[in-house]
């Protein structure tokens, strides 16, 4: 799904509709005003993943316009809910008089132009994947390399924004919103081989927001509900030629989400948004063993964001506030039997 972009208008009025709904207002100079008689920038009162930040903007006291040079507004595909995400930079054509300049090589920045949503290894070079234009002094389109000293692209990127990577059958797998990868048609999922991109199978339907590997399997889950064509619901299994499903997938009202996996005492953990895995009622975290999907105790309540495994125990952080029943604030361990 397409993120939307918001025209300065709409911008204006998205101003109006946030502090409306909190009886909280702006006042002073309007949104048209000189640049110098801005009194505040917007990144000040975002959270990390770009949206707008009341509680901050109140507890600071601050009254008055906002500057957003540098910001689009985008809408959350899932819950309609604004979005802060800073502009991509775009190059220049060259000017007939500029013939000592190359703008292959502009800007030249310590890192990215926009931001980064996830990282991997790949033969020996770091990978990272999000929402830019630019590595380094190299133009890179929303994925790229770092070999210890410089940034390099992997072939023309992708269309839109990566969300997941991982690597499998000794290639690099990447998921996000993109419907292209490189020269080749690849639906929000695609393969690189170190020279050149490839589409799995017909790919999913919308985004892929997690990738691991379990039982000799690559797993994709996120916000779609058909991979090749079967119905899937947010998580299904690539073998290196065909999509399985898992079960009957995640559900929830009024949607469901897969937002990350892992690996934990040889079971497939995935934890998002929803309220059932397969026929089991699980909120928003679950085990799946290769057949069946069980509870990791009374779950979260709210969505689960992140898994790894530290200490012999799964470690998930995300937006809950309790886990297994207990107060819990956005991070919990489960070993096996309970959490704490």
């Amino acid at each position: 799904m397409k993120k939307s972009k918001l025209t300065p208008q709409s911008k204006l009025l998205l101003v109006v509709l946030f502090t409306s709904i909190s009886s909280f207002s702006f006042a002073g100079q309007s949104i048209e005003s000189e640049r110098d008689n801005y009194s505040a920038e917007i990144h000040k009162f975002l959270t990390s993943d770009g949206r707008f930040d009341l509680k901050a903007v109140r507890r600071s006291g601050y009254q008055g316009p906002l500057n957003w040079e540098g910001y689009d507004i985008q809408l959350d595909p899932i819950t309609g809910e604004p979005m802060m995400c800073p502009q991509r930079v775009t190059p220049g054509k060259d000017h007939p008089d500029d013939i000592y300049w190359d703008n292959t090589l502009s800007p030249s920045i310590p890192g990215v132009d926009g931001y980064v949503n996830a990282m991997t290894t790949y033969n020996g070079l770091l990978i990272i994947g999000g929402s830019f234009s630019v590595a380094g002094d190299v133009l890179a389109n929303n994925i790229a390399s770092w070999d210890g000293s410089s940034w390099s692209a992997l072939g023309a990127g992708t269309n839109d924004p990566v969300e997941a990577l991982t690597t499998y059958d000794s290639e690099l797998i990447v998921g996000g919103w993109f419907t292209t990868a490189g020269e080749v048609t690849a639906d929000y999922i695609a393969s690189w081989d170190g020279s050149s991109w490839s589409a799995l199978g017909a790919g999913v339907n919308n985004t892929v927001r997690a990738l691991t590997v379990y039982d000799s399997k690559l797993i994709a889950g996120g916000w779609f509900t058909t991979a090749g064509g079967d119905t899937v619901n947010n998580i299904a299994s690539w073998d290196g030629s065909s999509w399985s499903t898992l079960g009957s997938g995640m559900s929830g009202e009024p949607y469901a989400d897969v937002y990350s996996l892992g690996v934990y005492d040889f079971k497939l953990i995935a934890g998002g948004h929803f309220t059932a895995a397969g026929e089991v009622s699980a909120n928003n975290i679950a085990s799946w063993d290769g057949s069946s999907w069980s509870t990791l105790g009374a779950g979260m309540n709210y969505s689960v964001r992140a898994l790894t495994v530290y200490d012999s125990k799964l470690i998930a952080g995300g937006d809950f506030g309790t886990a297994g029943g207990n107060a819990a604030k956005f991070i919990a361990s489960w070993d096996g039997s309970s959490w704490s």
